[in-house]
């Protein structure tokens, strides 16, 4: 779902949602670029998403964040020598 524009996809895969998604948003801003009523163009691109919208979005994206805590995991390791530390050397 674009929540800026108010558009929304589905697709069998996060590429093709990607992907079609994309194609939406190009058309629709081309679409609103070529009309004649030139006055009406700030509204159609400023449209959003309703409210309840922007709370379930911002609500998965914590969601998202708070998962990504839990599978934190050191990308190098680390030295350390136990032998030293356990045994006062």
């Amino acid at each position: 779902m674009c929540i800026d524009l108010d558009l929304a996809a589905e697709a069998d895969s996060a590429d093709a949602l990607r992907a079609k998604l994309n194609e939406m948003i190009v058309s629709y801003l081309e679409t609103v670029l070529d009309t004649p009523d030139k006055g009406s163009i700030p509204d159609l691109l400023t449209r959003r998403a309703p409210i309840m919208d922007w709370v379930k979005y911002y609500f998965i994206a914590l969601l998202v964040r708070v998962a990504e805590i839990g599978r934190f995991t050191f990308k190098a390791s680390i030295p350390f020598h136990l032998e030293n530390h356990c045994y006062g050397r």
